[in-house]
């Protein structure tokens, strides 16, 4: 008997057997008996150890079903509650990258979570970057992971730094650092910004020293020339940190806002030479600093421009209640010769120290109404 095989089934003299599988349907079938087991021991230990529902436990396992079944998920768990990730968090961890269960604790998860530690990064923080950066146990160690954290190192000088800016912009370590932020530090190094103010200007915004070394370059000559700040001038650095994030068309509509209040190019130049991040704030923050300033309080632009700091203090919370009290205090020829500016200038201690205490008794209901407004 002639037997043959053919991609529809096995034949003899040409007549299909139908108890009989064809090859594509045996290697369907070996396929299956080979994944059922590990999708269901997946389904089972993320049910029964970390809380899955039966659902989210089927959904995420059939997602790393092809990955080395021969590794065994338990280690995975069990390391990372070994290290103090509570049940909820390992969850959390694996439902956002599953592949992590089949990683190899001692080569991959292991030494990846250490260097962690070893620079501070603990508790919520350290679950927070984790589950914010489900690539890091992918990222190899000695090839990006470490030259990554000792550039921060050496160049925010010290661990505690590198904490501070990892816990506010946990994206920083997917990038390759020493390729997008090195070339800027340069350039700052470049015009003469030292050490410690390129440090300054990483750790108050991390998103200013990534941006492309062109972008970078541009807000160096606006700075320049369209604020009119010289690169010797002490607020040159507060120049730059005020408007790297900002598009041109956005510094152009805050100067407008400006100019609508009568505000002269001079003006405009006078105060942003003298702080820089009177531009940092929103355009409707801009509108009602002015209206309350120069409408109600009486202030004039030339006055402004040349009193600035007045433009970066809290309108709620510093600038009307302060203004407020001296206006009582004037009416009722309490306190004379404390001028907006002065009092605004003042630290709090100062201000309730000189100005409010005093006539605390004299003015109760002015002074309940401060107390409430600057929480």
């Amino acid at each position: 008997m002639l037997t043959r095989i053919t991609r529809c089934g096995i034949h003899a003299n040409g007549v299909k057997n139908p108890l009989l599988f064809s090859i594509d349907n045996f290697r369907f079938v070996l396929h299956c008996s080979n994944s059922a087991a590990p999708t269901q021991y997946l389904v089972d230990l993320l049910v029964d150890s970390l809380g899955f529902s039966k659902e989210e436990a089927v959904t995420t396992s059939s997602k790393v079903i092809r990955l080395k079944p021969s590794k065994n998920p338990e280690f995975v768990v069990d390391f990372f509650q070994k290290n103090d990730f509570d049940n909820n968090q390992i969850k959390n961890i694996i439902s956002k990258s599953p592949k992590v269960l089949f990683s190899n604790v001692d080569k991959t998860l292991k030494p990846k979570l250490e260097i962690l530690q070893e620079i501070g990064l603990s508790g919520t923080d350290l679950y927070k970057f984790i589950i914010e950066n489900d690539l890091f146990f992918s990222k190899g160690l000695d090839t990006f992971i470490r030259p990554s954290l000792d550039y921060l190192r050496n160049l925010l000088g010290s661990d505690e730094n590198v904490v501070k800016i990892i816990k506010k912009s946990s994206w920083l370590l997917r990038c390759h650092v020493t390729k997008t932020i090195a070339p800027n530090v340069l350039l700052l190094h470049d015009i003469g910004l030292s050490d410690e103010k390129i440090r300054k200007f990483i750790l108050q915004n991390p998103k200013r020293i990534t941006r492309n070394l062109g972008c970078l370059k541009d807000v160096i000559h606006r700075v320049e020339k369209d604020l009119g700040i010289p690169r010797e001038s002490r607020t040159f650095f507060n120049g730059i940190a005020a408007i790297v994030t900002l598009r041109q068309s956005t510094l152009a509509k805050k100067i407008d806002v400006y100019k609508s209040f009568g505000w002269s190019d001079e003006h405009i130049r006078t105060m942003t030479r003298n702080y820089p991040s009177c531009l940092s704030s929103a355009e409707v923050k801009i509108c009602k600093q002015l209206t309350f300033l120069m409408n109600e309080v009486g202030c004039t632009s030339e006055y402004l421009a040349s009193h600035s700091r007045l433009l970066t203090h809290s309108l709620e919370k510093r600038v009307i209640p302060r203004y407020r009290i001296l206006k009582i205090l004037n009416e009722k020829h309490l306190k004379k010769g404390v001028g907006l500016f002065t009092a605004v200038s003042m630290t709090p201690s100062k201000f309730m120290e000189a100005i409010l205490l005093p006539h605390k008794d004299k003015i109760p209901i002015a002074y309940e109404a401060y107390m409430k407004s600057v929480g």
